[in-house]
């Protein structure tokens, strides 16, 4: 995540490519989203998210950010695009 905070295109796609799937799962939450394109729409955001404030999670750190830290950050921003 410090990559992706500092704009590192490589590493968000690295990050994509690993948590797409289950991101994408989030998004639609129970009951899942009828509208297909709403879901993909709502995903997008979501990812635009994650990109836009990766320098606030580690700007709010209190140490080395963990992984489990970092994909817990990363799936509340999919939940919050749920709602």
């Amino acid at each position: 995540m410090t990559a992706v905070a500092g704009a590192d295109r490589t590493a968000f796609g690295q990050v994509y490519d690993l948590l797409a799937a289950p991101f994408y799962r989030v998004v639609l939450g129970e009951p899942q989203r009828e509208d297909g394109q709403a879901a993909d729409q709502a995903a997008l955001d979501a990812w635009t998210r994650v990109w836009r404030d990766a320098p606030l999670l580690l700007h709010g750190a209190r140490g080395p950010l963990s992984s489990a830290d970092a994909l817990t950050w990363i799936m509340g921003k999919a939940r919050e695009q749920r709602r």
